[in-house]
């Protein structure tokens, strides 16, 4: 065996080792092909010559489970098809690392509770929203993004008015009173989610749009994905609420690194139109 190649085997061995996670630095040898599958998402990257390609594809079911990471891509299930679409990325002198991470979806996602619920006045209550997030790729060293990838594509959806609504996702949402009820997938975020009605009326709860572009993403020891805490204050009857967003990752992932800031660069208080059903009077 050369050098070279008994180089490029020490670097791939060693990130066999180290890669616990679908997320991470990535050094790639040149030529290589790798490939990933974080839930219903497969994606391969390849570098050859001057240029980085990325393909994708997924599977149906867009609540799997499992996630795995191949350098190189050489067993029978990584094989791509013939067909497969290529994106391609020309670089004058391409990175030999690139770096992989989680980041929120970049509108509003709208979940439903499994049946609505009513929280009376001066109610208060916990939830909990998990969301599918999207796949960044970026170069290593100078952090040059050049594709965002969502792990599952969800459909559009207005949320709102006609004259002051906005198009929102309408993903396979999860919106559960108990922790231990949210399925916890390598794919999708958890965020903790508490309501307030100040209003003199009920609430009752029939769609929530959280504003996950002002979120960011934290992993826990055991590779469970956070943001933060978000506390939604209705003051009156509508469907507008006080936005406040936490520091850091919630109590339920405490200890959890963060991996990713928030698109949006919101104060951490603001308003927005967040509750969608009908609103009775207690």
């Amino acid at each position: 065996m050369n050098q070279t190649r008994l180089s490029n085997k020490r670097i791939l061995d060693r990130q066999r080792v180290q890669s616990k996670h679908w997320w991470d630095r990535f050094d790639f040898p040149d030529p290589m092909l790798g490939w990933w599958k974080v839930g219903p998402l497969r994606f391969w990257l390849e570098k050859t010559g001057l240029e980085w390609r990325v393909a994708v594809e997924r599977g149906d079911d867009s609540l799997e489970e499992d996630w795995s990471v191949e350098l190189p891509a050489t067993s029978p299930h990584s094989t791509i098809r013939d067909d497969a679409s290529w994106q391609r990325f020309g670089f004058e002198s391409p990175p030999s690392s690139i770096s992989i991470l989680p980041i929120m979806p970049d509108r509003a996602v709208v979940s439903r509770p499994e049946q609505a619920f009513t929280l009376l006045p001066k109610g208060r209550v916990r939830v909990y929203v998990s969301c599918p997030i999207w796949v960044e790729l970026r170069t290593a060293d100078e952090g040059v993004l050049f594709a965002e990838i969502p792990s599952s594509r969800p459909s559009d959806t207005w949320f709102g008015s006609k004259t002051s609504g906005s198009l929102c996702y309408a993903a396979r949402t999860e919106l559960r009173r108990r922790l231990e009820r949210v399925a916890l997938r390598p794919h999708r975020s958890v965020t903790p989610v508490d309501l307030i009605n100040l209003a003199p009326g009920a609430l009752v709860l029939e769609r929530l749009a959280l504003p996950v572009m002002s979120l960011s993403v934290f992993a826990s020891k055991q590779g469970q994905l956070w943001t933060e805490q978000v506390t939604l204050t209705r003051k009156e009857d509508g469907e507008w609420a006080d936005v406040s967003i936490g520091s850091g990752p919630p109590r339920e992932a405490e200890g959890a690194s963060k991996l990713q800031i928030a698109r949006a660069e919101e104060s951490r208080s603001f308003a927005s139109r967040v509750f969608g059903g009908w609103f009775g009077s207690s």
